[in-house]
């Protein structure tokens, strides 16, 4: 006896394999003829189909932040008593990545290997795994940025914090703008030093806080400079040039070249007499 297979799907000829894709397919027996009986031949059309996707096809993994965002990769997991692929003939196990995922799903029962044709994942999810970035950022003279921190001198600083779904971003729990998911920020020293406390965060809740100690570019050496307005702490040494001095609204005269402080935190400008 021979048994043949024919695709009756494309028009083609008789083949040996017994097919296992879903088709339409006939299957043909024939036998020769024997000294007792006749030949025979016998054709018989038969169906393979998909097997019927389950009623909850897929669920997805991952970690949710805010507004429905998530902040770690996705995955799309099959459900129990199936495994997954994203390719009806690719590798088949508990779930995929999303981002994988590109004409649909496909699932096959672990208990006796039948597969389901491919399944529509309609759901547009959204990922955001990274936190709102630094950039535009200046350094001092000595080329030390903010990612090394500790005491930071300029007499303002200029930066820039990025992201593409930023949302917030404070400045000593005051809100600055956001426009086109930048935030650009100027932090001034006014003549003195000032601590600043920035927070930014994405629309998914990934967040930073960091802080500045911003000290007057003068502050590095403790001289004075003339003719700017400088903010002096109480119990920190300061220095003038060599020469003389006068305070605003004070007529005094002030010999340079030595150490002074102050009693009390103050206001106030100098400038070279001679």
């Amino acid at each position: 006896m021979q048994i043949l297979f024919r695709n009756r799907g494309t028009g083609s000829g008789y083949f040996l394999d017994q097919p296992t894709a879903p088709g339409s397919y006939s299957i043909l027996l024939t036998m020769p003829a024997t000294d007792t009986c006749n030949a025979v031949r016998m054709e018989k059309s038969f169906e393979i189909s998909f097997l019927p996707a389950p009623s909850v096809a897929y669920g997805f993994d991952g970690t949710v932040g805010n507004n429905d965002f998530f902040t770690t990769d996705i995955r799309v997991v099959a459900p129990k008593g199936y495994e997954i692929a994203t390719e009806l003939d690719g590798t088949y196990k508990e779930s995929v990545d999303y981002d994988a995922v590109e004409r649909g799903i496909f699932l096959r029962r672990i208990s006796d290997g039948a597969k389901t044709a491919a399944i529509s994942v309609s759901e547009s999810l959204k990922k955001d795994k990274e936190r709102p970035k630094l950039s535009s950022l200046i350094t001092d003279e000595n080329g030390k940025s903010l990612s090394t921190m500790g005491d930071y001198y300029a007499n303002e600083l200029h930066l820039s914090i990025e992201d593409e779904n930023l949302i917030l971003v404070r400045v000593n729990n005051m809100l600055m703008q956001v426009d086109d998911a930048l935030a650009e920020l100027i932090l001034e020293t006014n003549g003195g030093e000032e601590m600043y406390t920035i927070y930014a965060e994405d629309a998914a809740g990934n967040g930073f806080t960091l802080s500045v100690h911003l000290f007057a570019a003068w502050m590095k050496t403790g001289v004075m400079p003339a003719g700017m307005k400088v903010i002096l702490k109480k119990g920190t040494a300061y220095k003038l040039e060599e020469g003389q001095w006068t305070r605003s609204g004070d007529t005094t005269v002030y010999n340079g070249g030595g150490e002074f402080y102050v009693d009390n935190d103050t206001e106030c400008t100098f400038d070279k007499v001679n």
